[in-house]
């Protein structure tokens, strides 16, 4: 889009109820909604939403076009890849990454690295097929 139009802007929304730490960093078209915690050293890409309730702990990155839907909780240093997609209510325990363009479905507690281009699911959360890219999320 900014080959066709290169002053466009993306701003990035957040809800006044949110809570973020003074040291985050938020990338453009980000969007965080009302009750989102994001707590001390955390990087947060471009264009990605963190949804109500959600919680991102300390240290902890989310990638471009990542997502953390309602009531996700992670523990600190925790990695997001890019275009990943955390469904709602999931937890990781600390430190976990989840690979570029992987989703971890509701309800689920990471306590292992999930590979890129994977679903995922359950407690623990294990990688039950694998995506390719450009595959619907649903």
């Amino acid at each position: 889009m900014r080959e066709v139009c290169t002053d466009l802007t993306f701003v990035s929304a957040i809800h006044p109820r949110a809570s973020i730490a003074r040291d985050v960093s938020v990338g453009e078209g980000t969007v965080v909604m009302a009750g989102a915690t994001i707590n001390p050293s955390c990087s947060i890409g471009r264009f990605c939403i963190l949804n109500t309730n959600s919680s991102l702990d300390h240290d902890s990155i989310m990638e471009d076009f990542s997502s953390l839907a309602p009531f996700v909780t992670t523990g600190g240093n925790c990695r997001i890849g890019g275009y990943s997609a955390v469904s709602i209510g999931v937890v990781l325990i600390h430190g976990i990454y989840i690979g570029e363009h992987s989703i971890v479905d509701a309800g689920s507690t990471v306590v292992k690295n999930i590979d890129p281009f994977k679903v995922a699911y359950g407690t623990p959360a294990r990688a039950i097929r694998s995506r390719q890219p450009g595959d619907k999320y649903l």
